[in-house]
């Protein structure tokens, strides 16, 4: 709402004449103070709330220019006004009239001087017609104050001037302008228009805000109300009852109360009850009053509500209760509905116009349990809650697998009547799933004891899936009761997590259906089964397959056989092959002992090499049922320092590896004829040819027969401590060490 306050020509003109009686008789009048040029036509504020803030929008008309850049308005808001210390030029614009100019902003954000009686706002005037391309000064309006030549000066919200909370001292709040031509501004309370005029606050305009607000505006009887009053003046503040609204406490109306401490910046609080039959039924007008007699024209109002209470806090489907209704309007009673749920009514039930009636209503069967509404459609609607219980039932146990028996025992039903419906969840369990088939009655006491086999569903997920579900029970009679029941989660475990091929691990699970059968799968082979007790778990082993990739990590996959076939599953790991060596160091030349695992059993080494050189034993070593291996490998002559050591069996590799060092005491090497050497078994026959790797990576052979002497890399002589691979014909013994039919390493004397 905009609130408009402003001078009429006539009330200038009246002023105008005080004016001047009141400089001469206060001596004010002196030849160097300037005649007024700029006339208050109104000021309107978009809030009239007291302490609100708002836009407030200025108009006036001026008789001399403005130049923009130099020229400034000058605004005083008296002491009342919230101004704050700085306000931006992006919140102030400027609206001129008249052939020229349009809305700008002020050259510079406004100076702001706060004094102890009013803060003046000094703005400088800009460009007010940012558009064209010239600049344009804030024009003397044209033939006088007429309101279609009026300029505007607007201060946005965002400039966060408040409205007053209190009164001026002697005269409403008040803003005046001026402009630089007008007399310096004076820091004053005024007493009188006059002398508002006479010290320089050439035009001005006042606003009076004065409110009263309530919290709440409605509640119901033994509501606790504060009515909180702004603009108010002086002294404490008296609430009453405005019957009429005339703003005056006539006889008959009643007191509410007074404020605790005085009005303080315009405000100060009264807190009072509402309370039949002090308030009536419908809506009540409050208002306020102070000291000075003062209050708000504008009154609010309090409305009565009409209460909803019942009288058990708790209640079952289907029992009766009663609900009350106070201060309620006066008319038929339509509904009541608990959570929704409706409730049978008597034939007619009406609110007398004493707003009070006690219905005796039962809760309808269908209502959901916990904290409920109860609403109740009248001449007005109301509510309020009722928690709804189900009869009190325990499970045994309280966590339970699909198709395991569990034990309901429960108490407060219907004597005598029949169980109608057992639901887990949405899933109604059927009549085979209950103890025998029989018909579960309650006996004279409401009491009921069943047995109960928790239900499994191809198509329904409900008890496959790990979770709390509601067991509720219904009676014949709608009376229900309910009992959390725990679904367990299907857990499989396996032990060792992590092993070879072909070794045993136990599978261990909870959770399955119980008393049916599940089969384990190791990947996608079958590998065994097992049978789930009656609380859902079982134990077996199995044989981790051959065929499982080396190294990998494979699902142990347990399928029940239950409807729906639930699973549950484990991961188990094949580590990949590894080798060890037993020495940390060799010299070439030296055996060193090779272990390895995990590798496929019952395979044959395919290769072997130290440092890339061809190491392997003849025979070539195996692994056994459980690929495992060791065998003894003469190092070959390698330079020193750290040696790969690889070997492969079965399409599966692993690697280690061997510092091979330099001798520690250095041997006599003794230079010799390699026919010398072999010629024993070149004259048996037995030799087929002799391999040495040299120092420089490449190979030299010896071979009986001429034919072979001229080759370049023909070992005609060789050191001792040479590494030759031999290869003869049969099993015999050269230098006192054993050669095997085929090849053999071995290290000359």
């Amino acid at each position: 709402m905009n609130t408009k306050i402003g001078t009429s020509f006539g009330l200038a003109m009246l002023m105008a004449i005080g004016v001047i009686a009141a400089m001469l008789a206060f001596g004010f009048f002196s030849p160097s103070k300037a005649t007024a040029d700029v006339d208050v036509e109104d000021i309107t504020l978009s809030s009239a709330t007291a302490g609100a803030s708002g836009q407030i929008q200025i108009a006036f008309t001026t008789d001399n220019p403005l130049v923009a850049g130099s020229g400034q308005l000058i605004v005083t808001f008296d002491a009342t006004w919230g101004v704050p210390s700085t306000i931006a030029k992006e919140h102030i614009t400027i609206t001129t009239s008249g052939s020229t100019g349009g809305t700008s902003n002020p050259t510079l954000d406004p100076t702001i001087v706060i004094g102890a009686n009013s803060t003046v706002v000094t703005i400088t005037v800009g460009d007010t017609n940012p558009s064209a391309s010239d600049t344009q000064s804030l024009q003397a309006s044209v033939n006088g104050t007429a309101a279609t030549n009026d300029h505007y000066l607007t201060f946005s919200p965002l400039a966060a001037i408040t409205n007053p909370t209190s009164q001026a001292t002697n005269l409403t709040s008040w803003i005046a302008l001026h402009t630089t031509t007008d007399a310096t501004n004076l820091d004053v309370t005024p007493t009188t228009s006059a002398h508002m005029t006479t010290s320089s606050y050439t035009s001005w305009a006042t606003v009076s805000l004065r409110a009263v607000s309530l919290s709440p505006t409605s509640g119901v009887n033994g509501t606790s109300i504060t009515a909180t009053g702004k603009g108010f003046v002086t002294g404490s503040l008296t609430a009453w009852i405005d019957t009429n609204t005339d703003g005056s406490i006539d006889s008959g109306e009643i007191v509410l109360g007074t404020s605790d401490s005085t009005v303080a910046s315009g405000t100060a609080t009264v807190t009072f009850t509402a309370s039949i039959p002090t308030f009536g039924t419908g809506a009540t007008s409050i208002n306020l009053m102070d000291g000075n007699g003062n209050s708000d024209a504008t009154v609010p109002t309090f409305s009565m509500l009409g209460s909803v209470t019942t009288s058990v806090t708790e209640a079952k489907r289907g029992q009766a209760i009663t609900v009350k209704l106070r201060q309620f309007a006066a008319g038929d009673v339509t509904s009541i509905t608990f959570g929704g749920s409706g409730a049978t009514l008597p034939s007619t039930v009406t609110v007398p116009a004493s707003g009070t009636l006690d219905l005796a209503i039962t809760v309808p069967t269908s209502t959901s349990l916990g904290t409920q509404r109860v609403n109740v459609v009248a001449g007005e609607t109301r509510n309020n809650s009722i928690d709804i219980i189900g009869a009190p039932m325990t499970l045994s146990p309280s966590t339970a697998v699909p198709l395991q028996t569990i034990t309901i025992s429960g108490s407060g039903f219907n004597g005598g009547a029949t169980v109608s419906t057992i639901t887990v969840g949405n899933f109604t369990v059927v009549a085979a799933n209950i103890a025998s088939g029989a018909t579960v009655t309650a006996d004279d006491s409401g009491n009921i004891v069943a047995q109960l086999k928790i239900p499994i569903d191809a198509t329904d997920a409900t008890t496959r899936t790990a979770g709390t579900y509601k067991i509720t029970i219904t009676d014949s009679a709608g009376r229900t009761g309910q009992a959390d029941l725990v679904i367990p989660s299907r857990v499989v475990t396996l032990s060792p997590a992590s092993s070879r091929r072909a070794s045993t691990i136990t599978v261990e699970g909870t959770g399955f259906p119980a008393s049916t059968s599940v089969t384990v799968k190791y990947a996608s082979t079958t590998v065994g089964s097992a049978t789930p007790d009656s609380a859902g778990a079982f134990s077996t082993t199995i044989t981790v397959p051959t065929t499982a990739s080396i190294p990998s990590t494979n699902a142990v996959l347990v399928t029940s056989s239950a409807d729906g076939a639930p699973t549950g599953s484990a991961n188990h790991a094949v580590p990949g092959a590894s080798i060890t060596i037993s020495e940390s160091s060799a010299v070439s030349g030296e055996q060193i002992t090779v272990t390895g695992e995990g590798f496929p059993g019952y395979a044959t080494m395919t290769a072997l090499t130290v440092g890339a050189v061809s190491a392997i034993p003849t025979p070539a070593p195996s692994t056994d049922i459980d690929g495992k291996f060791t065998t003894t490998v003469l190092v070959p002559q390698l330079a020193s320092g750290t040696q790969a050591v690889l070997a492969t069996i079965g399409g599966i590799a692993a690697n280690s590896s061997i510092s091979v060092t330099t001798a520690v005491a250095a041997t006599v090497v003794v230079t010799q004829t390699t026919a010398d050497v072999f010629a024993d078994e070149v004259a048996s026959g037995n030799l087929v040819i002799v391999w040495r790797l040299n120092t420089d990576q490449t190979w030299s052979f010896y071979r009986e027969g001429e034919a072979f002497t001229i080759a370049d890399n023909f070992m005609s002589e060789h050191d001792s401590g040479d590494i030759v691979q031999i290869k003869v014909v049969a099993d015999t013994t050269f230098q006192g060490k054993d050669l095997v039919a085929g090849w053999t390493f071995h290290v000359l004397d």
